[in-house]
């Protein structure tokens, strides 16, 4: 099972079922309201759309009535970053992987970058935490600083 924190378009969802076709359920998340219309145009084969579940607003409310996850991409609000680590750690299965986007930020967190200063904070800040959590819970953590940066955590 994933979840998804912020899914814009939703075109992800393409790369999850593309080679794997034991997913039974994907739920991506987008607070923008704008973004549905093109979600709901995305040509997903009726066999794909029968296991996604969009949801439209706060992510947080979703995954309180769902857990087990396999798979989780963070790739919402940059300040929301570490909440929505924090809450779905406990969700998790065994050995699932979370993935962080813009993990780098263009450039931002090591001043390099002309992004918000607030989001690089806040991305930051969210290094610093998931360090922490993978050093408390011997979890794998690997940083990947292709483009934007990509954290994954094995737990």
């Amino acid at each position: 099972m994933i979840f998804e924190f912020g899914s814009g378009y939703g075109h992800s969802a393409f790369w999850y079922f593309l080679h794997q076709n034991s997913i039974s359920k994907v739920y991506l998340t987008e607070r923008r309201d704008d973004l549905l219309k093109f979600y709901n145009e995305v040509p997903f084969p009726n066999e794909w759309r029968n296991k996604i579940h969009y949801h439209q607003g706060d992510a947080f409310e979703l995954l309180e009535q769902t857990s087990g996850f396999d798979f989780v991409l963070i790739d919402g609000q940059k300040n929301s970053y570490t909440d929505f680590l924090k809450a779905v750690l406990p969700k998790m299965k065994p050995q699932g992987l979370i993935a962080v986007d813009n993990a780098f930020w263009k450039g931002a967190v090591i001043g390099e970058g002309e992004t918000s200063a607030t989001s690089a904070e806040a991305i930051l800040e969210h290094h610093k935490v998931i360090k922490q959590v993978a050093r408390d819970n011997s979890y794998r953590l690997n940083y990947f600083p292709f483009r934007d940066g990509l954290l994954l955590l094995e737990v």
